[in-house]
């Protein structure tokens, strides 16, 4: 006798859609799901999507061609980001903003629920478009837990060892980072700083033109990625005060935390400015200003950091705010809540 396949929740997104921080929180929403009797599956296409079936989408264009794909079809739709103002901001598309921005105000009232990654990203979307109420619910981005032993390598935290990881994109502030480790080199001589990206070309064309010739530039695949974050103190993650910024929750911050590893960071952030603020040891300034952020290095610096009360500090934040173990009975219940009935 066949077995009857479990009820099915189709994830609407083409592959190139799909990304590390992306997988993470799907897999969350998906493990909660099997806690009220449904099996999360991806459709790459809408083809591939039964009539009527529920799905969750990761953008409101995704969301509006399931809309008008499969008519009665329930959909929640998680949001990463504000792809209007990103736009903008990275392509200076005046006209993928109007774009965007159409997509936005008919797919959000229009979805059963809403995933969202911040608190900030949800007075953006009713400050925007006025609304007064959108089912929500927000997790931040993380993809990494916390690795207790990433806290005991020997000499993690006698010595300043900075890394960045990331892109050479604007947004993140590269410059600014070459920047700040130009004057910290100045105080510290034996201060280091790796460059992990995939884009070492444009990386080491940027540190020459700060006159920094012996910076470390490597490429580490991101599943081995926080075995190598273990060997640093600090990590870079600085970002501007801009819409984009204010609302994400970047997962680079909960990366470097989880291997022990101290972020240099700004205010921008709205969620983790006010989440982080009493974390010590943190580095967070109000904007990516070198001298700053170097003077608040150099105080980290004179004092003596045990890596046990290190790991108290970031474990209880993980344990009240990034572990997602947090969220996923509360996101089953906003599946409830929101129209998804638990599978008997």
């Amino acid at each position: 006798m066949k077995e009857t396949p479990p009820a099915s929740v189709w994830l609407y997104a083409p592959n190139h859609d799909l990304n590390d921080a992306t997988n993470y929180y799907v897999e969350t929403i998906g493990i909660a799901l099997d806690q009220l009797g449904w099996k999360l599956r991806h459709a790459p296409c809408l083809d591939l999507v039964p009539a009527r079936t529920p799905i969750l989408t990761l953008d409101c264009k995704r969301a509006l061609a399931a809309m008008l794909r499969c008519p009665g079809a329930p959909i929640w739709l998680w949001l990463q980001g504000v792809v209007p103002e990103e736009a903008e901001l990275q392509r200076s598309s005046k006209f993928r903003k109007t774009y965007w921005t159409m997509f936005e105000r008919w797919a959000l009232p229009r979805v059963n629920g809403l995933f969202m990654v911040s608190e900030a990203m949800s007075t953006h979307y009713m400050q925007k478009y006025g609304f007064h109420q959108l089912p929500t619910f927000i997790m931040p981005c993380v993809n990494q837990s916390l690795n207790p032993d990433a806290f005991m390598v020997p000499g993690k935290y006698t010595r300043p060892t900075f890394v960045y990881a990331g892109s050479m994109h604007k947004w993140q502030c590269f410059d600014a980072t070459l920047q700040t480790f130009a004057v910290v080199r100045k105080a510290l001589p034996d201060a280091t700083l790796t460059i992990l990206t995939s884009d070492q070309e444009s990386a080491r064309r940027r540190a020459d033109e700060f006159g920094l010739f012996d910076l470390i530039f490597d490429y580490i695949p991101a599943e081995k990625l926080q075995l190598a974050l273990r060997n640093f103190k600090y990590g870079f993650v600085l970002r501007e005060h801009h819409v984009v910024n204010a609302v994400a929750t970047p997962t680079k911050v909960s990366s470097y935390m989880a291997a022990g590893v101290i972020p240099v960071t700004t205010t921008a952030v709205k969620d983790f400015a006010a989440k982080l603020s009493a974390v010590q040891p943190l580095i967070m300034v109000d904007k990516p200003q070198p001298e700053k952020i170097a003077k608040a290095i150099l105080d980290v610096e004179r004092a003596v950091l045990d890596p046990y009360r290190v790991l108290l500090e970031y474990k209880n934040l993980f344990d009240h705010y990034f572990d997602r173990s947090l969220y996923i009975s509360a996101i089953a219940h906003f599946f409830c809540d929101t129209g998804l009935r638990p599978v008997a």
